[in-house]
């Protein structure tokens, strides 16, 4: 069972938790807990500036969840360099093992990093549930010239049950019938 915790309780378990962080970065974390536990918001946006420890930020929170039981977690980065900085420093310092997806039909294990690439177009990350979805860059979402959603956004809206995104979480949970039927509709012309 949960309890709510004590008001200064959550900064004092998360500077006990996380001490490699620095005080903004566990302001960060609290933020993010906050946001997501205790207000039931759907999502956090960390827009401190460059070099201010973001990555640093979101593994906190990552470590947390993880330390509660839960690892359907999946980061999405802007490429395999960046992967490999996450999974670096989420075991260095962190002691957390992140898995690269290896390929558009993989959906991973535990906590689980991919590229943006990957992501919008991997269907099969539809199938698992994820407790937390960790974009780095997010600004990369909505880079479409058009100013349409992108593939990595439409994944996004899907994943997280978001209300423009349920049709395409649908179509992709049932891909095989839909493909059948466009099947049957070309043979029908």
């Amino acid at each position: 069972t949960e309890t709510k915790a004590k008001a200064g309780s959550l900064e004092e378990s998360i500077k006990k938790d996380l001490p490699m962080l620095l005080p903004e970065q566990r302001n960060d974390v609290v933020f993010i807990e906050r946001r997501l536990q205790e207000s039931g918001k759907q999502g956090v946006l960390l827009t401190n500036g460059t070099g201010t420890g973001k990555t640093f930020s979101g593994l906190g929170a990552i470590k947390r969840m993880v330390d509660s039981g839960k690892e359907n977690i999946l980061i999405v980065t802007p490429g395999s360099e960046i992967n490999k900085q996450w999974i670096e420093a989420a075991k260095k310092f962190f002691g957390i093992n992140i898995h690269e997806l290896e390929s558009e039909q993989d959906a991973g294990k535990g906590v689980t990093i991919t590229t943006y690439a990957n992501y919008g177009s991997n269907n099969e990350l539809v199938n698992r549930d994820w407790d937390m979805i960790v974009q780095d860059e997010s600004q990369k979402l909505m880079e479409n010239e058009k100013g349409d959603p992108t593939n990595g956004m439409k994944k996004l809206r899907a994943l997280t049950y978001h209300h423009d995104g349920l049709r395409n979480r649908f179509k992709l949970i049932h891909a095989k019938e839909y493909s059948h039927l466009e099947k049957l509709r070309k043979e029908d012309t």
